[in-house]
């Protein structure tokens, strides 16, 4: 449920008491007197302006939702009115926070008679400072970035596009007179923990295989704090798992080097023509062991060639049937880059059958335009190892669509297995989870809770009256997160 305000007195009626009451507690008036006034009223009017005179602020109101029911049922606006924060600031804030947080504990930094407006900003800085690019993209954060640290927006924009991802803005320079100011007013000094990120990650082995903690501190030659200062950003940004041992270790997480190698390919001109080490390099923001690293693994497999110049040049090889030959070189690598077909796999329990027939209908359209190849367990052939085809499409995928139903959170395998390995590929940025809620049930305190779901609110697919309109805003929210995917691979 929304908001208590937001409510109709047709719905408050059909609710009972139980509401009554908290109306009653909201705006301290009798039981007796609310029950009358809800009686008297329009039925299309909502509880805010029935009890206009004793109803709370909004950001009253708003304290004591949880971050769950604020992302299922599309608060965003409100908290962003109530707090004065840009929308896109409070949907990042909303995706980071734990799902039983009350609203204004995850805002404590805004929240109105909290904090003075400087702190505010402050507070605000900081945690702009501490995302990633790929996020001030991902939530489209550029203005509120430029206005935080008093930029020029559009320089904020070129300057991002020529980064990777996942570094942060504080280990980001930008042009001398645009610097964001730290609180000495100058720019952030902790700026080697990135390079600190990307020689811990060329220690690791590259086959995946597991190293101690023990070991891999021994030969970075660091600290404890330092160690596990790194490791834990490392986690965070899902670029490293954990594994076992009797003092722990770390492994490189699946895909990572892959990405690096298709970074730095997609950026050689793929006429022929060669580009220099130094304009790959600039381009890229790495340092220049790290990009000789991938760069020797490409030029060993075949897909670039040694050039000419004064700092040396590459060039893309032209295909061969040795290079072809490469499972995860120039067939893989290269195909990959060309693909715009966006893989979906559909996780959704078989009492749902009929709803899952209905989607596919509706998403013929995207089928049609072959930007999406969708997956699900019906496709199945006889006599085929039902569990590894699943894994093997489930770990395939770029897209994950979740059908949310009492059945899907009741199915053993939907939820503790095709589920958990789905919100496990998302945190480590393999896939993207796209919860789609089907039928009414208990799915705010779940692991998905904290992704945007589909239709729009949170609002069953079921329950809408018109259910083409339902799968309609499904759609439209599938294609929009195809599109992105899409982009990013040209």
């Amino acid at each position: 449920m929304g908001l208590i305000g937001d409510l109709t007195m047709k719905e408050v009626r059909a609710s009972g008491d139980d509401l009554l009451a908290q109306i009653a507690e909201a705006t301290n008036l009798p039981h007796l007197v609310v029950r009358r006034r809800v009686n008297a009223a329009h039925s299309n009017a909502p509880v805010r302006s029935v009890f206009v005179d004793e109803w709370p602020d909004l950001a009253g109101e708003l304290a004591d939702v949880t971050v769950a029911s604020a992302r299922a049922n599309g608060m965003a606006d409100k908290i962003a009115h109530a707090t004065g924060l840009d929308e896109p600031v409070v949907a990042l804030v909303l995706d980071r926070a734990p799902a039983r947080k009350h609203i204004r504990n995850a805002f404590d930094f805004a929240w109105p008679g909290k904090v003075e407006r400087d702190q505010r900003e402050q507070h605000l800085r900081d945690i702009l400072a501490d995302e990633t690019v790929g996020a001030i993209r991902q939530y489209d954060l550029y203005a509120t970035l430029a206005n935080a640290f008093s930029l020029n927006e559009q320089a904020v924009r070129e300057s991002l596009s020529s980064h990777r991802a996942n570094k942060q803005i504080k280990n980001i320079s930008f042009d001398a007179d645009e610097s964001p100011p730290n609180e000495e007013g100058a720019r952030p000094a902790d700026a080697d923990i990135d390079s600190d990120e990307k020689t811990m990650l060329a220690l690791l082995p590259e086959n995946g295989s597991a190293i101690g903690n023990g070991s891999l501190r021994a030969k970075l030659q660091w600290d404890e704090s330092r160690y596990y200062l790194v490791r834990g950003e490392l986690l965070q940004k899902g670029l490293i798992w954990l594994g076992k041992g009797r003092g722990g270790s770390v492994m490189l997480a699946s895909g990572w080097m892959e990405s690096r190698r298709k970074e730095l390919f997609a950026l050689v001109p793929n006429d022929g023509s060669p580009i220099s080490n130094t304009a790959l390099m600039r381009q890229l923001g790495w340092d220049q062991a790290f990009y000789d690293d991938i760069k020797d693994q490409l030029e060993e497999e075949g897909l670039l060639q040694t050039g000419r110049g004064r700092s040396g040049s590459v060039y893309r090889s032209r295909p061969s049937p040795l290079a072809q030959s490469v499972g995860s070189g120039a067939a893989g690598l290269q195909g990959a880059l060309k693909t715009s077909t966006i893989k979906i796999f559909i996780s959704y329990s078989h009492k749902d059958e009929s709803l899952r027939d209905e989607l596919e209908v509706h998403l013929a359209s995207l089928r049609r335009d072959n930007l999406i190849d969708q997956w699900h367990h019906r496709r199945i052939g006889a006599g085929d190892d039902w569990k590894k085809a699943i894994d093997e499409h489930l770990d395939r995928s770029s897209i994950v669509l979740l059908l949310v139903s009492p059945d899907f959170i009741a199915s053993d395998y939907c939820y503790d297995i095709e589920m958990t390995r789905a919100v496990n590929r998302h945190a480590r940025g393999e896939a993207r989870v796209i919860p789609i809620i089907i039928r009414h049930s208990d799915w705010n305190n779940t692991p998905f809770a904290r992704f945007q779901a589909l239709p729009r609110d949170g609002k069953p697919v079921k329950s809408w009256p018109d259910r083409d309109e339902a799968w309609l805003d499904v759609v439209r929210g599938v294609r929009a997160e195809v599109e992105k995917l899409t982009a990013r691979s040209r």
